[in-house]
């Protein structure tokens, strides 16, 4: 029996053998009981080495398997990869729809009954709406405007508005005397009387009154004023043109101030000073206006 594994089994004893340890060699009395004992260690030696040989074949087949079992699940998990994602691509990405916009409403009612709001309408994303990942609507869903609602109480509302300045310098002013703006450039309404200087309330309402004064100064008369809207007999805005101390100066001060009216009160502008020189001759330096909002 000549075997490969053999041939190894007697290399490794030819080693041993040449080993003058003696405690590894077998114990023997004779030289035919020596031999004996040598032939069945390599035989022993040569069962163990066909054992190990096949158990290597063994494994290497089992190896073999584990890696061609293992190209079929990657091979499986692809197909089924591919087939999930066509059917995503089915159901949804080929299903996908943009949104789109429904037509504008109509807007809705002014809220108030007198005077200025705001009105709104809409639309929504619906037309078609947004399906499966499809893009939302670009835009705004709503939008506002203004709304002006003329009829206060059952009547119209009246238009009242009034300009005027003074045609000529005033060299000294008589204490808490209505100005008389007789350069009237507006007057809707009638509610300025050009020739006392003094608006009535045609209607009631909400109304914005504005007062400008242009003021010489001098030592004699004055280096600053003092001028006043009034309501009837009540001071409701004060302005002060002030020269700082200094003659032969020009100021101006303005002011604005808004009232809510009944018919018939009067509103007219004052100097609370008298002797004081107000310039009118260059043109609408000093004027008063007013008009109704409400």
């Amino acid at each position: 029996m000549d075997t490969p594994v053999l041939r190894i089994a007697i290399f490794i004893l030819n080693v041993l053998l040449s080993n003058k340890a003696t405690a590894e060699e077998p114990k023997c009395y004779s030289r035919f009981d020596y031999d004996e004992k040598l032939i069945e260690k390599m035989i022993r030696a040569e069962i163990k080495l066909e054992e190990f040989a096949k158990r290597m074949d063994l494994n290497d087949a089992t190896m073999g398997d584990l890696r061609t079992d293992f190209r079929n699940e990657i091979q499986s998990t692809k197909e089924d990869v591919a087939t999930d994602l066509n059917d995503f691509i089915h159901k949804y990405v080929s299903n996908m729809t943009d949104g789109g916009w429904s037509d504008w409403s109509s807007w809705n009612m002014c809220p108030v009954t007198c005077g200025v709001s705001m009105v709104t309408r809409s639309r929504s994303c619906d037309n078609p709406a947004p399906r499966m990942f499809g893009r939302q609507c670009m835009g705004n869903d709503k939008e506002w405007k203004t709304c002006e609602v003329l009829k206060c109480q059952g009547q119209s509302m009246q238009k009242v508005a009034f300009y005027a300045s003074i045609k000529v310098d005033i060299d000294g002013t008589s204490a808490n005397k209505p100005f008389v703006f007789n350069n009237v450039i507006t007057n809707v309404g009638g509610g300025y009387d050009p020739s006392t200087g003094v608006f009535t309330a045609p209607t009631d309402g909400l109304f914005v009154f504005s007062l400008t004064v242009r003021q010489w100064s001098s030592s004699s008369k004055g280096n600053e004023g003092h001028f006043s809207i009034k309501k009837g007999d009540i001071v409701v805005m004060r302005v002060y043109p002030d020269m700082h101390s200094k003659d032969h100066e020009f100021d101006t001060a303005s002011g604005t101030t808004v009232l809510e009216l009944s018919k018939e009160d009067t509103v007219y502008a004052v100097a609370d000073n008298s002797g004081k020189y107000i310039e009118g001759s260059e043109g609408f330096s000093t004027y008063f206006s007013g008009y109704r909002i409400g």
